[in-house]
C-alpha cells in the first residue's frame, strides 16, 4: 500500500530491535542471570515489573494464539473454497480445528519432525521468492531509495475509495501495526534469552556469576566468556538480516503486484493475495505456496505456545526461584491450558459476531446471499454456472435495482462468474458507492443488465484484527521501549565497567526506547473511536497498562520470595 516507502521503517525498526536482543542476550551470557531476574531490583516494590509483564502477558498471548489460527481458518476457507458458509465465520471454525492440532504438538513435544521440513517448504517457497522478484524486474532504484530514506507516509488516493475502513485508520495506526510485528515482539526476546541455557553459551548455562567471578572476567581481556559474546552477536545479526532480506522481497512484490491493481490484503482475504508473488513463475507452484503457507503460521502459532511457556516460566522463577523450578511442569501445563482456553474465547467470540454480522461480502456490500449455480435443486432451466442469489436484503442495493432469490449472476462488471467464490472475490474489489454492471440469468433466460450500486463494508463485520491490535501495540512497541530503556540501567547495576555494553549500544538502546514508547503511545491515542467498543478506546487501553502496574505493586509484596542470590 505505501510501496517502497515502507522499507525505511522495516530496516529502521529491524536495527532497533536487533539492538535490544543482542543486548539481553549478551547480558545473559556474561552474568549468567536472565533479565527478568535483574529487573525484580528497579524502584518500587520489589518484583513488580517482571510481574506486571506476567500480568499483561497472561491477557496478550491468549489473544496471540488466537489470531494465528484464525489466519490459518481464513486461508483455508480460501483454499477449499468455503469462505461463504456461516456468513463467512467457517473461518473460525478451521481456525478452532489448528488450534486443537499445535495443542496436541505442543503437549507431546512432536515438533521436531515438521520443523525439519518447515524448513525445507519455507526455504523453497523464499527461493520462488526471490525469482519472482527478478522476473517482475522492480525499479532496484527506487528500491534502494525507499530502505534508505525516511520519507512521510499517506493513504494512497484509491484506498479511500476501495477501502474506505482501511482510510478510516490514523497512517499511526496501520506503521505501528508494522512496528509490532517486524522481528518479533518483547516477550519473543525475553524468551529467547531463557532459551540461551540449552546452547550453553558463556554463563547461560552456568548459573550466576558472583562478584568475585565477574570481576574475574572485567580483568581478562582473553577470558573465554568475553569471546562467548560473539554468539548471540553472531546469532542475532543473522536473524534479523533475514527480516530485512524477507521484508524486502515482499514488500518489492507487493509493491509491483498488488500496488498497480490497487488491492490491499484484509480480513477477508489476509493470505491469497499474495500466491501471485509465486505463481508469477509458474500457476503450478500455488500449491507449493499454500504449503509454505501452513507450515510458516503452523510453526508461528507453536511458537506462540513456546513463548508462552518460557515466559510463564522464566519470570516465575525470577519472583520465586524455588516454585519456578520445582514446577517447571505445572507451569508449563497451566500456561498450555490459559493460552488455549483464551484462544478459544476469542475465536468463538469472532464466529458468533462474524455469523451475526455478515462478513460474506455480498451481504456487507450489496445485501444478499448466494451459493454455487450447480447446487441449486435440480430442473430442467438449472443454470450449472455462476452464483446463486439465495437471500435479498430487504431495502438493501440488491433490493432496490430488483435482483429475485433464484436469479444466477454470469456477470459482475467486466468479470464472468462461475461460481459463488468468484462473486464474493469480484465484491471484495469493489469499490465502495461503485455502479456495477451486473449480468443475471432468471428462470433459465438471459435477463436484462443491472446496476447494483455497492456500499461501503459494515464496519465490524472482522474483530480478530481489531482485538489484535492493541495487544499487538503492547508486546512489539510499547514493551520494547520499556525493555530497551531498562537495559543499560540492568548493566551498570549490575556489571563491572569493562563488561557493561559499549556507549554505541546504550545510545542505540536509549534512542530505540524513545521510539517505541512514543509510537506505542501515539497509536493507543489514535486507536480511537469516540463511544467505541473497548479495543479502540484509547483510555481502555492505557487503562489496562497503569491497572496492571499499580495491581503488580499491590501483589508483589505478596508473591516475590525474600531477596537471595539470584539463580540462573
Amino acid at each position: 500500500m505505501f510501496g517502497y516507502d515502507i522499507l525505511f521503517p522495516f530496516m529502521l525498526i529491524s536495527l532497533l530491535k536487533w539492538g535490544l536482543v543482542f543486548t539481553m542476550a549478551r547480558h545473559m551470557v556474561l552474568s549468567g542471570v536472565h533479565p527478568y531476574r535483574r529487573m525484580i531490583d528497579l524502584p518500587g516494590p520489589r518484583g513488580w515489573f517482571p510481574l506486571m509483564l506476567l500480568l499483561i502477558g497472561s491477557l496478550t498471548t491468549p489473544i496471540w494464539t488466537g489470531f494465528f489460527p484464525g489466519i490459518l481458518g481464513n486461508f483455508t476457507s480460501q483454499v477449499t473454497g468455503t469462505e461463504g458458509y456461516f456468513n463467512g465465520a467457517v473461518d473460525y471454525l478451521w481456525g478452532g480445528a489448528f488450534l486443537a492440532g499445535i495443542l496436541v504438538l505442543s503437549a507431546s513435544g512432536g515438533y521436531s519432525v515438521l520443523e525439519r521440513v518447515q524448513i525445507f517448504i519455507v526455504g523453497a517457497m523464499m527461493i520462488c521468492a526471490v525469482v519472482s522478484l527478478f522476473i517482475y524486474q522492480p525499479d532496484w532504484i527506487d528500491m534502494l531509495l525507499g530502505g534508505i530514506l525516511p520519507r512521510s507516509f499517506d493513504y494512497p488516493d484509491w484506498v479511500a475509495d476501495k477501502y474506505p475502513i482501511i482510510a478510516e485508520k490514523s497512517v499511526w495506526v496501520e506503521t505501528s501495526t508494522y512496528v509490532g510485528v517486524i522481528g518479533g515482539a518483547g516477550f519473543d526476546y525475553l524468551a529467547y534469552t531463557s532459551w540461551l541455557r540449552e546452547k550453553y553459551w558463556g554463563r547461560s548455562s552456568a548459573g550466576a556469576a558472583s562478584e568475585q567471578d565477574l570481576a574475574q572476567i572485567a580483568e581478562d581481556d582473553q577470558h573465554s566468556i568475553r569471546f562467548w559474546v560473539r554468539a548471540p552477536l553472531v546469532d542475532c545479526t543473522l536473524s534479523f538480516v533475514l527480516v530485512v532480506v524477507f521484508s524486502a522481497v515482499f514488500v518489492a512484490l507487493g509493491a509491483e503486484e498488488l500496488q498497480p491493481a490497487h488491492e490491499v490484503p484484509t480480513g477477508d482475504n489476509f493470505l491469497d493475495m499474495q500466491s501471485r508473488f509465486i505463481t508469477k513463475i509458474h500457476s503450478a507452484l500455488y500449491p507449493l505456496y499454500a504449503i509454505g503457507v501452513y507450515m510458516t503460521f503452523v510453526g508461528t502459532l507453536y511458537g506462540t505456545y513456546e513463548i508462552g511457556i518460557a515466559v510463564c516460566q522464566e519470570i516465575v522463577r525470577a519472583l520465586n526461584p524455588d516454585v519456578g523450578i520445582r514446577h517447571a511442569a505445572r507451569l508449563k501445563k497451566l500456561t498450555l491450558t490459559w493460552c488455549s482456553c483464551g484462544a478459544a474465547v476469542i475465536l468463538v467470540w469472532s464466529f458468533l459476531h462474524t455469523y451475526r454480522g455478515g462478513a460474506i461480502p455480498s451481504l456487507s456490500k450489496a445485501g444478499f446471499t448466494s451459493q454455487d449455480a450447480e447446487q441449486q435443486e435440480n430442473s430442467e432451466k438449472a443454470v450449472t454456472v455462476g452464483a446463486l442469489v439465495t437471500q435479498i436484503e430487504t431495502g438493501g442495493p440488491a433490493d432496490n435495482i430488483g435482483l429475485r432469490i433464484g436469479d444466477v449472476i454470469v456477470r459482475f462488471a467486466d468479470t464472468e462468474i462461475r461460481n459463488e467464490s468468484d462473486l464474493q472475490r469480484q465484491i471484495i474489489s469493489a469499490a465502495a458507492n461503485a455502479a456495477v454492471e451486473v449480468a443475471v440469468v432468471r428462470a433459465g433466460q438471459p435477463h436484462k443488465i443491472l446496476k447494483l450500486t455497492v456500499r461501503q463494508a459494515s464496519a465490524g463485520p472482522r474483530i480478530l484484527e481489531k482485538i489484535l491490535r492493541p495487544a499487538n501495540f503492547f508486546t512489539g512497541v510499547f514493551a520494547c521501549g520499556l525493555l530497551c530503556w531498562l537495559m543499560p540501567w540492568v548493566d551498570r547495576k549490575f556489571l563491572p565497567r569493562p563488561l557493561r555494553m559499549s556507549p554505541l549500544l546504550i545510545v542505540l538502546n536509549i534512542v530505540a526506547g524513545s521510539i517505541f514508547l512514543f509510537l506505542g503511545m501515539k497509536a493507543y491515542w489514535d486507536n480511537h473511536t469516540p463511544g467505541g467498543v473497548w479495543y479502540e478506546n484509547r483510555w481502555f487501553s492505557i487503562g489496562t497498562i497503569v491497572g496492571m502496574g499499580l495491581l503488580a505493586m499491590l501483589l508483589a509484596p505478596r508473591v516475590v520470595a525474600p531477596d537471595e542470590e539470584p539463580a540462573s
